[in-house]
């Protein structure tokens, strides 16, 4: 098995993986045509088409955001027991609006089990604006104390 990824990690996303995103309910739902407003979240296979969406669009170059040991539960029988698994959640490189999720342990159907990381993503972060507390005022070059 694969190191687990980390928050960070790039990874190649590419045809035949099983994820799971949001797309328009027009593409997941027979009864919903032409409902490009509202999204569902569902699986997707890469490369598939579906309502005539060629999802291999979504294939590409992604970031690690979070990863989280979660999904767990109970089925109907006695014993059915599914322990949480090591779940992926990113987004494009390119696009970062575009997100979805998958997991590389446990018992779920959008499962990437094999995946290595292809390089490392740093976050960075900026003030744009002053930021005001009760009694404090800091800025990108300064902090000050209030009265």
């Amino acid at each position: 098995m694969s190191e687990l990824l980390k928050e960070g990690d790039v990874i190649l996303i590419g045809e035949g993986h099983k994820v799971y995103m949001n797309l328009p309910n027009h593409f997941i739902y027979a009864n919903t045509v032409g409902e490009f407003e509202k999204c569902s979240q569902t699986e997707v296979s890469i490369g598939a088409h579906r309502g005539g969406l060629d999802t291999s669009v979504f294939a590409g170059r992604y970031i690690v955001t979070s990863t989280a040991m979660t999904g767990g539960g109970t089925g109907h029988g006695p014993g059915d027991v599914y322990p949480d698994g090591h779940q992926v959640t990113c987004r494009h490189a390119d696009h970062p609006l575009l997100r979805l999720r998958f997991y590389q342990t446990g018992s779920f159907t959008a499962m990437i089990p094999e995946i290595e990381a292809i390089g490392r993503a740093t976050a960075e972060w900026s003030v744009n604006e002053p930021v005001t507390a009760v009694g404090a005022s800091i800025t990108a070059d300064s902090a000050e104390e209030g009265p």
